[in-house]
């Protein structure tokens, strides 16, 4: 395995070899190496290649071109004097990389770490790993690489990114940090207008800076739009948070 080596797939697709970037080019090439990717360390079939490079519709030449498009990646990487790391095998191709030169897999154990933590009882150190891992992000998730196949594993990416970002406020506002978060907090719900979690965290924030009255309009704005654009009503547990708000209860975790 090459020293120097790295792989990021949690924005534009990057493979840089001692700080220099390794220009994998082709989109037949960097679809095949985001599927690689992305398996992180599985085997990936042919099928699966297949589907991930031609959306479902492959050509009867696909493993003749899969076969080329390996062999061209691998041929960038001999260039760039990054040792070979695809593997061949009877089902497909495999990955070989260190984890810990790839973000998406430095992200994923990062996040198990601050997860034990919390379960530990240490929110802040908790927090403090999950922003780690948050900070791993440079944008949307192989930003430049198309594909119906890689927006779906694109969309399931930002939602365990959003996960994370409310499992890390929940711990910042359990450790008292209501002032720092508000304008984030606006600035996501405007961005996210229908996640409940996050406008509970607001509500919790706001509270907790005397503001309760803001608070409380941050929920009537959000169970507005649901009744205009969904005919529904808040959740059981926004609506609980609602009355612990008026009753000027203690509120201190939301997750």
């Amino acid at each position: 395995m090459t020293a120097g080596a790295e792989y990021r797939v949690l924005g534009p697709l990057e493979v840089r070899l001692d700080g220099q970037t390794v220009q994998v080019s082709g989109a037949r090439q960097q679809r095949i190496l985001a599927a690689l990717l992305l398996a992180e360390g599985r085997v990936t079939t042919r099928d699966q290649l297949a589907e991930a490079v031609w959306d479902g519709e492959p050509p009867t030449t696909a493993k003749h071109q899969l076969h080329n498009g390996v062999a061209r990646i691998r041929k960038t990487f001999t260039v760039a004097g990054l040792a070979d790391p695809i593997e061949t095998v009877p089902a497909g191709y495999r990955l070989r990389i260190d984890p810990a030169a790839y973000d998406l897999a430095v992200f994923h154990e990062l996040v198990a770490d601050g997860r034990r933590t919390a379960v530990g009882g240490n929110p802040s150190a908790a927090a403090s790993t999950l922003r780690r891992a948050l900070g791993l992000w440079r944008g949307v998730p192989l930003a430049g690489v198309a594909g119906r196949w890689l927006e779906r594993v694109v969309t399931r990416l930002v939602e365990q990114r959003l996960a994370v970002l409310e499992e890390c406020i929940d711990h910042e506002l359990a450790i008292g940090r209501y002032r720092q978060l508000i304008a984030d907090l606006d600035e996501l719900v405007t961005k996210y207008p229908f996640r409940e979690r996050l406008v509970a965290q607001q509500m919790v924030a706001l509270h907790r800076c005397g503001r309760r009255a803001e608070a409380l309009g941050a929920y009537g704005r959000l169970a507005a739009r649901l009744r205009e654009e969904l005919g529904i009503d808040p959740g059981p547990d926004l609506q609980r948070l609602r009355v612990a708000l008026l009753r000027d209860d203690a509120v201190w975790a939301v997750g």
